[in-house]
């Protein structure tokens, strides 16, 4: 896999059924949005939106969902805005 790449998959929750999208830089987890029912929960690797949803601390190559695919980072970007995600320096 490339040293930073994008991925939509699905998540479950106490919520249910929803969706995920996570960014990946060298095997790690920097960035990950989950929405259920148009609720969109954001992490990054210092802050979360909501405790329940913090990000994946383990390397990705370790928790890869069995199904998902990959987006654009422009893709990712317009989700991460639409949950309200803070602007990256």
């Amino acid at each position: 896999m490339n040293k930073k790449f994008h991925i939509s998959t699905q998540a479950e929750s106490d919520l249910g059924v929803g969706s995920a999208y996570v960014e990946v830089i060298e095997n790690t987890v920097v960035r990950q949005i989950e929405i259920y029912n148009e609720l969109y929960f954001w992490a990054t690797t210092e802050f979360e939106s909501d405790p329940r949803f913090s990000i994946c601390v383990k390397p990705f190559d370790q928790v890869t969902p069995e199904s998902y695919t990959e987006i654009s980072e422009s893709q990712f970007n317009e989700i991460w805005r639409q949950a309200g995600g803070p602007t990256l320096r």
